[in-house]
């Protein structure tokens, strides 16, 4: 069924634009605009994912190169908590699973996000973080309590020849799956306990970008950034199989749709010289894509607003599209779908 896209227009109007500037944390600036409404006080969120069966959203935070915070948000109330490194329980190394990583992360700036489901409402949550080392860093996420809680329990560094992760998807054998953004000639990294690191055949390019893993674990989608494709490819088997298809967006984060049914993709609308020096985007294409086909259709056309200048990420929540940005915004956007 064809989806109506809907067009968020920038506010020019004077009033309109007196409150949008000056939006801080507090309850009484955060107020909606329109159909539009913010849950502030969440510092550049690049990446957010929901929690299946509860009520919790993570969003990754990032205040500095190398320093930011993890936060839990109530998809019901809207409420939300920093939950690393402020209110983190206190850390303990998982030594069987990862014996390998060399210390306790006390402080980093987090980037892609992923879960893996566990039971009782303690999953594993996967986050990519820079600053003083490059790695995968490990948590237990508890969500069963009165307030979701984060325990540090691990690290996987990344190989010697990665400078930058982006980011991450959990594969249903216990392994995870990264990109490395390398402008000179990126991959997507496979890591297990038993085998380490290891580059996935077939994946390389350059500026690969946000994923996602089907539920089996076949299938792998990239965002292939610079060169604004969505890359399909197979996992596992002899010879690999890739199919790439442009959507005419430079594709930042993936997520699957809350049914599971559809990829949800947020498009840049940017150019980049041979050099990759590229125009910044004032303008986000939310694109669901159908993950058989690959076929595209519009959700939402996000045009910047000075309080949310790009989205990074799109996720359904119930009847909203939530979008995670960077750029100096402070703030979720939550959408009617």
């Amino acid at each position: 069924m064809a989806l109506e896209t809907k067009t968020i227009l920038l506010l020019s109007l004077t009033g309109f634009l007196s409150v949008l500037t000056s939006f801080t944390h507090g309850a009484s600036e955060c107020e909606p605009v329109g159909d539009i409404q913010f849950i502030c006080g969440i510092i550049d969120a690049e990446d957010i994912i929901e929690i299946p069966n509860s009520e919790v959203v993570i969003a990754s935070g990032r205040t500095s190169p190398s320093t930011g915070s993890i936060y839990a948000v109530n998809s019901q109330n809207f409420q939300s908590r920093e939950i690393f490194p402020q209110n983190a329980l206190e850390a303990r190394l998982n030594t069987s699973l990862y014996k390998d990583c060399p210390s306790e992360a006390t402080s980093f700036q987090p980037h892609g996000v992923t879960y893996r489901l566990g039971v009782d409402g303690f999953h594993t949550l996967y986050v990519v973080g820079h600053g003083e080392r490059e790695a995968v860093e490990v948590f237990e996420l508890n969500v069963a309590g009165e307030l979701p809680s984060l325990r540090w329990v691990g690290c996987i560094v990344a190989p010697d020849s990665v400078a930058r992760f982006n980011a991450v998807t959990s594969l249903p054998d216990g392994a995870i799956a990264v990109t490395d953004l390398n402008r000179a000639g990126g991959a997507v990294w496979e890591w297990s306990v038993d085998l380490g690191w290891r580059i996935i055949p077939g994946s390389e390019m350059v500026g690969a970008n946000g994923i996602v893993s089907s539920e089996d674990g076949d299938w792998l989608y990239i965002a292939e950034y610079f060169a604004k494709n969505i890359v399909k490819l197979s996992r596992g088997r002899a010879t690999p199989f890739l199919e790439r298809k442009n959507v005419g967006y430079m594709v930042d984060n993936i997520r699957w749709s809350q049914d599971g049914s559809t990829l949800l993709l947020a498009g840049h609308d940017r150019n980049c010289d041979p050099q990759f020096n590229c125009t910044m985007s004032d303008l986000t294409n939310i694109l669901r894509m159908n993950p058989v086909s690959l076929d595209t259709e519009s959700v939402l056309l996000w045009r910047s607003l000075d309080v949310f200048p790009v989205s990074t990420v799109a996720i359904e929540v119930d009847e909203e599209i939530w979008l995670g940005g960077i750029r100096g915004t402070d703030r979720l956007v939550r959408h009617p779908r």
